[in-house]
């Protein structure tokens, strides 16, 4: 609440006081304040001043989320690959994926169709579109049988998942750095150091002791 009064007096006066310093400093500024929290029920449980509320609520714009406008998620998926894609291949979508992705209810809002846009162009198949329908059906598997403890579909536990993911993403970066470690650290932005700990730990789970993560799919 101190912070609030604080917060009140500068967008009243327009000015502030640096710490440190003895004089206040005239300051020119627009405020633009976002949150998911009910202001006003918080205005009546005296967790927010009521005169900091109507100053600040000059005009309000309310955003539904992603379930309540899913025409607006075919072009937030364009602009998310156009944001982060950064091969030389035109990613695409099919019509059944792009349905299955609009069919699902996106809890995380736009952050988690973003940050699933990234995750999918991080772990490219040998197909040209992503696998967006995943994302999907796992939703709904989840809100059908939230008492399940097993892991994914497919895998023993959860850090065999975790593991066979991680190991996807380093193929990957391996083979688009021809095998350069140092490279490849540099386009997964982590230390060199923490991705060959990580090559070594995974070819030891798999008995290997050439340092270099082989890719499955040329092995078969």
């Amino acid at each position: 609440m101190r912070l609030q009064v604080k917060l009140l007096r500068v967008l009243q006066e327009h000015e502030i006081q640096p710490l440190g310093g003895q004089e206040t400093v005239p300051v020119n500024f627009r405020v633009i304040c976002a949150t998911k929290a009910n202001l006003l029920q918080m205005v009546r449980e005296n967790t927010f001043r009521e005169d900091l509320y109507y100053r600040i609520n000059i005009i309000a714009l309310t955003l539904p989320p992603l379930r309540e406008r899913r025409e607006d998620i075919p072009l937030l998926i364009d602009h998310f690959i156009a944001k982060h894609h950064r091969g030389a291949r035109p990613v695409e979508i099919t019509p059944e994926e792009l349905q299955k992705m609009m069919a699902y209810d996106w809890p995380g809002n736009v952050r988690e169709l973003e940050n699933t846009v990234q995750r999918l162009l991080a772990l490219p198949q040998e197909m040209d579109y992503m696998p967006a329908g995943s994302m999907g059906d796992r939703g709904r598997a989840e809100k059908a049988a939230p008492e399940q403890t097993e892991g994914p579909a497919g895998y023993g536990s959860y850090e065999e998942y975790i593991l066979s993911r991680e190991r996807e993403i380093i193929t990957w970066a391996m083979r688009e750095c021809s095998q350069n470690i140092s490279a490849a650290a540099r386009r997964l932005k982590i230390p060199r150091s923490t991705l060959q700990s990580k090559l070594e730990n995974l070819n030891r789970k798999e008995g290997r002791n050439d340092g270099i993560l082989p890719d499955r799919n040329t092995e078969e």
